[in-house]
């Protein structure tokens, strides 16, 4: 019962003091015992006590009370291993068997029909995912440097013409490359449209003509097995073997080399590993069209046109430019039968009694996009005055690098019965372009190295699992119209097919869309190498036994992709058209004269190649374009200094 205001007052007034009292009375007693503590002679001396407790009771094992084991099921058949097939299982009931045989879960052996009948297991099977991923790559560098410590002679040109002349390799990497409609979909109902344009535009495409490239085009069956440079081989080529020598040392700085400039030497490196073993079945029946591509397109372009002390090198520049191309397939291995008869018996057929399915009302889709992007630019002016035992002086030596690994797995069914269409596109564009015109003045004694450039493009498409395509039967035909209209039943004609021999249990997977495997990759090297040396080194080179060595090649464009996709030998039962084809482009042009780069105009452009890079560089350049990036003109970049060792 509440009291007044007044009341209320009075007691917490009593409460206090009495708080204030009891206060009071401990601060005494602590002051007390805080004076005797201080006459202990031995204030270390503490009381020990030991405890011992006993006690009647024993705590026995954690019981939760729990049973797990399942009602008129003896202990002789219930397994703890799981089932070599497991399933989700529903336990929940529903109050009607999937089918009268159904078996236990959780044998692994067969079982005796059981008389109780009051549990409900119904196996569900979970539908898979779309996968889209997009990965875009893309570097670029700029060590364009410029290190003078002696009055350079007159012979120097500038730089932005330099720049210009990679800018016509591209131009004419771009116009040998392949024209795929290449852009990146903005939604997921944008995949099957650009699978089918890239499709047709294979299907039209023309290599083009032009001077000096040499040019390799092969479709259909003609693809298949190792092409190098056009010429069907029997292994791959070893990268390894094939390095520069520069690149292949585990020092940069060599010590048996007393003297020694790098100018050259850039690596730039595009990877992408793709390795997939998705959606797959036994038996597909589709009621749409099938469209599959298989393409590999790559470029190399080249300029290596040396001068020596004002003369043109005479002799050809021993580079490695190669296209490696692989497309292959081979069947998925059988899985064995183990079914035991008696000898001159013939085992009987068996076939699933029942059925599970998982449905989606949407496509499924594997999709994934990759594209890799290196730009770099080591155009280098030096004019150096050498003296001493000793010397090291590094400008180039740089390295872009872009590298993407994936791996997806997915589930296998034994049947999936599309609604739409099917699409499997898989295609590797590839394009390497470098710039390495030097010129080199210097005295007795340097041994310079200006080619041992490596252009490699390698990319393998490599398929396990063989499709078989039939015209769809009746009896597939009137399932995927079943399907279509919400049943889930399967017709005994379906699981009698001789595909599903030794099954127990039909899974099934239902598309209402399309089944989409769409796989592109692209890879771009974009690398200037043009140095202008003049090396001044009298005393140096009086000098008898004195090594030297110059640098200003040695670079390697690198693009390797591979595209592994693993699956089952399925039979297509399809109910529209087959749209089916393979094709492998290959180009390589490499500059021989520098009456090539020259053009009537004076800028070293032909007249076609101006207009390109002129309404690049009025537009804005968006993610996905491949146009070369523009550097400043000026003789010397932001970076005069940079990755200069003395």
């Amino acid at each position: 019962m509440g009291q007044d205001l007044t009341t209320e007052t009075i007691y917490h007034f009593i409460g206090f003091f009495n708080q204030a009292v009891e206060e009071s009375r401990m601060r005494q007693e602590y002051d007390a015992f805080k004076a005797k503590s201080r006459l202990d002679e031995d204030p270390n001396n503490t009381l020990n006590v030991t405890v011992k407790v006993n006690s009647p009771y024993n705590l026995g094992d954690f019981d939760p009370g729990v049973s797990a084991r399942i009602p008129n099921y003896s202990d002789v058949k219930v397994s703890l291993g799981p089932p070599p097939d497991p399933l989700p299982l529903n336990l929940a009931g529903s109050g009607r068997f999937v089918a009268n045989d159904l078996e236990d879960p959780f044998v692994v052996f067969p079982m005796q029909p059981a008389a109780y009948t009051g549990l409900n297991i119904t196996p569900v099977l979970p539908p898979p995912s779309s996968v889209a991923l997009a990965i875009i790559q893309k570097t670029a560098l700029q060590d364009s440097d410029l290190l003078i410590t002696s009055t350079p002679e007159s012979g120097f040109i500038p730089l932005s013409q330099y720049q210009q002349t990679l800018d016509l390799l591209t131009y004419w990497s771009e116009s040998l490359s392949a024209d795929w409609p290449a852009t990146l979909p903005e939604t997921g109902a944008d995949i099957a449209p650009l699978g089918v344009a890239l499709y047709e535009s294979a299907e039209d495409f023309t290599p083009p003509s032009m001077e000096a490239a040499e040019i390799h085009f092969l479709t259909g069956n003609d693809v298949n097995g190792i092409h190098v440079n056009g010429q069907l081989v029997d292994e791959m080529p070893d990268l390894d073997a094939a390095m520069p020598d520069f690149l292949s040392r585990e020092e940069v700085d060599d010590p048996e080399i007393p003297h020694e400039v790098i100018a050259g030497g850039n690596t730039a490196v595009n990877v992408v590993s793709l390795y997939t073993n998705w959606i797959d079945a036994k038996v597909i029946a589709v009621s749409g069209d099938s469209y599959s591509l298989s393409a590999i397109t790559q470029v190399n372009v080249l300029s290596n046109l040396d001068t020596e002390n004002g003369t043109p090198v005479g002799q050809a520049p021993v580079d490695t430019v190669h296209n490696v191309a692989a497309l292959l397939s081979s069947a998925a291995p059988e899985a064995t039968s183990h079914q035991d008869t008696a000898e001159g018996e013939e085992a009987e057929p068996e076939f699933p009694g029942m059925s599970i399915m998982a449905r989606l009302t949407d496509d499924l889709v594997n999709f994934n996009w990759v594209e890799q992007y290196n730009y770099l630019v080591d155009n280098d002016m030096l004019s150096i005055q050498f003296s001493g035992n000793e010397s090291f002086l590094q400008t180039g030596g740089n390295t872009t690098s872009n590298y993407t690994v994936l791996q997806e797995l997915g589930f296998h069914y034994d049947l999936m019965v599309v609604g739409g269409n099917m699409i499997n596109i898989s295609i590797i564009d590839q394009v390497n372009v470098l710039l390495d015109n030097d010129s080199v003045s210097y005295g007795n004694g340097w041994n310079a190295s200006g080619d041992n450039n490596v252009l490699w493009n390698e990319a393998v498409i490599e398929t396990i699992g063989h499709d078989a395509y039939e015209d769809m039967s009746l009896d597939y035909e009137a399932l995927g119209e079943s399907l279509a209209s919400g049943s889930d039943g399967i017709g005994s004609s379906i699981l009698q097919d001789s595909a599903f021999e030794g099954l127990d249990m039909l899974k099934v997977l239902y598309i209402d869309g399309d089944l989409i495997n769409f796989q592109y990759i692209s890879q771009t090297n974009i690398v200037g190498d043009a140095d202008q040396m003049q090396l001044h080194a009298s005393q140096m080179a009086s000098q008898d036994g004195a090594e030297t060595s110059l640098v200003v090649g040695q670079n390697a464009l690198l693009n390797l992709a591979t595209i592994y996709e693993a699956g089952l030998n399925s039979e297509i039962q399809l109910g529209g058209d087959q749209y089916s084809d393979a094709l492998m482009y290959q180009a390589g042009l490499i500059v021989t004269d520098e009456s090539q780069l020259a053009s009537e105009n004076g800028n070293g452009l032909v007249n076609e190649a101006v207009a390109f890079l002129t309404d690049d560089t009025n537009e804005t350049a968006s993610q996905n374009d491949h146009t070369t990036p523009q550097s400043a003109c000026d003789d010397m970049y932001a970076d005069p200094m940079g990755g200069v060792l003395v």
